[in-house]
Parts: structure tokens; C-alpha cells; sequence
């Protein structure tokens, strides 16, 4: 495994868009959970809106390496 100082400066930013990525994922995944639990459906609608745009991005973001 590669150290923190080993790692390329590109990859860095790489890796902290990666990881801001999956923060904004599971904040939806959350909100996905607390409104099935509450039965809240307008929250429910928009964590899963949200989180599908996420979702969207990453696919057409991803489109040139498939």
C-alpha cells in the first residue's frame, strides 16, 4: 500500500472527489432511510431524486473510460 507522501498530487484531488462523492451518497442513503422510516414521502422523494442525480453524474462522468 502506497504512503500519503507517495501519492501523485492528481490523485489526491482524485481521492477527495471520491470521498465528497460518497459523503453526498450516504447523506442521501440517510434520507432515503429516515423518510421510509417516518413515512416522511416528500423527504423520501428528494433523497432519492438527489441521489439519483448523483448517480447520473458519476455515469456520464465515467462514459469515456467504458
Amino acid at each position: 500500500m502506497k504512503k500519503m507522501n507517495d501519492i501523485s498530487a492528481y490523485d489526491r484531488q482524485r481521492i477527495k472527489h471520491i470521498n465528497t462523492l460518497m459523503d453526498e451518497i450516504n447523506e442521501q442513503s440517510s434520507g432515503i432511510y429516515e423518510g421510509l422510516v417516518d413515512r416522511d414521502y416528500i423527504q423520501l422523494k428528494e433523497s432519492l431524486d438527489s441521489l439519483e442525480r448523483i448517480i447520473n453524474e458519476m455515469k456520464k462522468s465515467i462514459q469515456d473510460e467504458i
